[in-house]
C-alpha cells in the first residue's frame, strides 16, 4: 500500500467546497446534443411542441409564430416542417456538475 501524501494549501481561501448535481442530456444515435439540451438551443422542448401544436391544429402563420415565440421565420419554418428539432432521443448521458458553496453566508431572521 502506497502512502498519501497530505494536502498542502498556502492559504485557507484556496480550498472551495462544492456541491454536486447530476444532469441529463439528451443525445442522438451519434452521441451528440438534441433538443433543449443542446448548448445553443434557444427554446425548450415544451415551446417547439406547442409551436407544432399551434401551426398543426390552430393554422398559425409562421409570422404569427415567429413575433410569439421571438425567433426568426426560417427557424419556425424548419421547425414546423420537421427540418430542426426533429432528431429522436437514442440515449441520456449523465453530466455531474459542481457548484461552488459558501461557508460564510448565514441566515438572517
Amino acid at each position: 500500500m502506497g502512502s498519501r501524501i497530505p494536502l498542502q494549501v498556502e492559504e485557507l481561501d484556496q480550498v472551495v467546497p462544492t456541491t454536486s448535481r447530476k444532469v441529463f442530456i439528451a443525445v442522438d444515435e451519434n452521441g451528440l446534443r438534441i433538443g433543449e439540451t443542446h448548448p445553443n438551443a434557444k427554446l425548450t422542448d415544451a415551446q417547439v411542441d406547442e409551436m407544432r401544436d399551434l401551426r398543426e391544429l390552430k393554422g398559425w402563420t409562421y409570422d404569427q409564430l415567429a413575433e410569439r415565440f421571438n425567433v426568426p421565420y426560417i427557424t419556425v419554418q424548419k421547425i414546423c416542417t420537421y427540418e430542426r428539432r426533429a432528431s429522436t432521443i437514442a440515449r441520456w448521458k449523465v453530466l455531474l456538475l459542481h457548484f461552488p458553496i459558501s461557508l460564510t453566508n448565514t441566515l438572517e431572521d
